[in-house]
């Protein structure tokens, strides 16, 4: 098991991270406030354990001795995705509220899995012995 982590130590370590977003976010039920129309929806625990649910799926991905590069990358993206729009959201909240807000440290984490994702082998999967990738 500690062979594993080490051989993908941010995965796991991103991956325990979502969990302890989603889960503290589902704990905080009034933790946004603004907008009203937005709020019952932003606070909603569904949305807090899609989080939840990446971060156990990068886990079981770095345990896993069946790792696909294709599974990785839809986690990536989908961690990229709702890691950007906490980051967007929590800005926008404490521009408008002035609630102190962690979007910079989202902000970075965000910039990470993002780096992550471009430096991920998936992208040439596809590519078979007679493609040429840089034409």
């Amino acid at each position: 098991m500690v062979k594993r982590i080490k051989a993908n130590p941010m995965h796991f370590w991103i991956g325990l991270g979502m969990i302890g977003i989603g889960v503290w976010l589902s704990l905080n039920d009034n933790y946004f406030t603004w907008p009203p129309g937005l709020r019952d929806f932003a606070n909603e625990d569904a949305v807090d354990m899609l989080f939840v649910v990446t971060g156990i799926s990068m886990v079981v991905w770095t345990l896993d001795d069946c790792r696909t590069p294709t599974w990785d990358h839809v986690q990536l993206v989908v961690a990229a995705m709702l890691l950007s729009a906490l980051t967007m959201y929590q800005f926008c909240h404490w521009v408008v509220t002035g609630a102190p807000m962690p979007w910079v440290s989202n902000g970075v984490i965000t910039a990470y899995v993002v780096i992550l994702a471009k430096r991920s082998d998936s992208g040439h999967a596809m590519a078979g012995p007679d493609t040429q990738i840089n034409k």
